[in-house]
């Protein structure tokens, strides 16, 4: 049986770099990284089979720096999405229903828990505000 597959975009290689391996190593997910939107869309179009995408949002360059993740979510409706920011929270209203913050700088067991639950089924898109437990055992994080 072939892995899942998840889009991680970031346009920070190392931070892709990072993501991936957290990924493949703790879950065994099939990793496929794009440096930007338009990378992530060429993805996306030629790799229907992917159910999570993590894109990391810069520094906001922009009056609505969340633009880009609600365009991915129009085109792929089945598409799950962690959002990646050390900036400001978005207000829930800027991001689309499939969508979940993660707070940067984010640990590992953040980074695995949210995908664990974005690929269950049960996925509850929420922002969270303050640290919580990853998963029983795994001790605080940001996610």
């Amino acid at each position: 049986m072939r892995p899942q597959t998840v889009l991680v975009v970031d346009e920070h290689p190392i931070i892709r770099e990072y993501a991936g391996v957290v990924l493949s190593e703790n879950i065994g997910l099939h990793v496929v990284e794009a440096a930007d939107l338009e990378d992530a869309v060429n993805v996306l179009q030629t790799s229907p089979d992917i159910q999570l995408a993590l894109i990391g949002v810069p520094t906001p360059r922009s009056e609505d720096p969340f633009a880009g993740v609600r365009l991915l979510a129009s085109r792929w409706p089945h598409l799950s999405i962690i959002v990646a920011t050390g900036g400001p929270l978005p207000r829930a209203e800027t991001l689309p229903p499939r969508a979940r913050v993660l707070l940067k700088p984010y640990p590992p067991t953040a980074l695995v828990a949210a995908t664990r639950e974005a690929l269950s089924g049960l996925w509850q898109p929420i922002i969270l505000k303050r640290p919580v437990s990853a998963a029983p055992g795994l001790g605080p994080c940001r996610g």
